[in-house]
């Protein structure tokens, strides 16, 4: 749906960005090939699910220390199993959290502001009709400012912008 929303842009009168979703019947349609789909994965994978419950019981035969585990998986598969068929059933565990060190990258920041600042003003870009915004005008002016001097500060030759405003 995300890429659908991004590969076709329209935008209403006033310059807004609309997104457009499939119809009732489409979605009923595709809805359906799922279920079917779902339903023929569920008949094909029966037979493995039986078969990992036959190899935990000659894993407990063979190896009774493992009996902790082989009871793990089966509850496990079980579960699975029975959430599988629309039934109620035990909820998994929650996974444990990955220990990610966030990194406060200021440069990042300022860079996401700064799209998002753009994004705002791009309805202006895209129609005549829209009043003037100055509070609009000056954050973008002094955000080409800040641009400007990134720009000269990493070597890069000044170019000064042309702008056309509109009132």
């Amino acid at each position: 749906m995300k890429q659908a929303r991004s590969s076709h842009v329209i935008w209403d009168s006033n310059g807004e960005r609309l997104y457009a979703e499939p119809s009732h019947r489409d979605t009923g349609e595709q809805r359906a090939r799922v279920m079917v789909a779902l339903d023929e994965a569920a008949a094909a994978l029966s037979p493995l699910g039986d078969s990992v419950h036959g190899e935990l019981q000659a894993v407990r035969a063979v190896h009774p220390g493992l009996d902790n585990w082989c009871a793990w998986v089966e509850r496990a598969t079980n579960a699975l199993t029975a959430k599988w068929r629309g039934e109620d059933a035990e909820e998994p565990p929650e996974p444990p959290p990955v220990a990610v060190e966030p990194k406060d990258d200021p440069h990042a920041r300022q860079l996401s502001r700064h799209a998002d600042l753009l994004d705002s003003a791009r309805p202006w870009a895209r129609v005549d009709h829209r009043r003037y915004d100055e509070p609009l005008y000056r954050r973008l002016c002094d955000a080409m400012q800040v641009c400007a001097w990134r720009g000269q500060a990493s070597g890069l030759r000044s170019q000064r912008p042309t702008m056309t405003l509109r009132r």
